[in-house]
């Protein structure tokens, strides 16, 4: 038996307290909602014994949720801290050069992460 879905109500309240924190910005990188999209997040993943409440909820941009993924929130600084290091950079930039080039969005959104 699956995990009952959240509620539109809880969903608002999250929406409306976490903005009135935060801003419209994601949780993790502070990027800006409006611009990239927003999703919420478990802090501590459900496959991990997170719950639904609000406290473990927040908003985040859909690359930062994907990146995370079920991961816990320490494996995910450490990941932030990897791609921000000097050698990820350019790697990443030289991947983001060239005809296999992602879009000009996709561009400015690593961009905005990395640098």
């Amino acid at each position: 038996m699956g995990r009952k879905a959240l509620s539109n109500q809880l969903i608002r309240n999250l929406v409306k307290s976490y903005r009135k924190d935060y801003g419209n910005t994601c949780f993790y990188c502070g990027c800006d909602l409006a611009e990239f999209g927003s999703q919420k997040e478990h802090i501590i993943p459900v496959s991990k014994g997170g719950t639904d409440d609000e406290s473990n909820l927040v908003l985040v941009c859909p690359f930062c949720n994907r990146a995370k993924w079920d991961f816990d929130l320490v494996y995910l600084l450490k990941w932030f801290a990897h791609i921000r290091s000097k050698e990820f950079k350019c790697e990443a930039k030289s991947l983001l050069k060239g005809e296999n080039s992602i879009g000009p969005v996709e561009f400015d959104r690593l961009n905005h992460i990395l640098f």
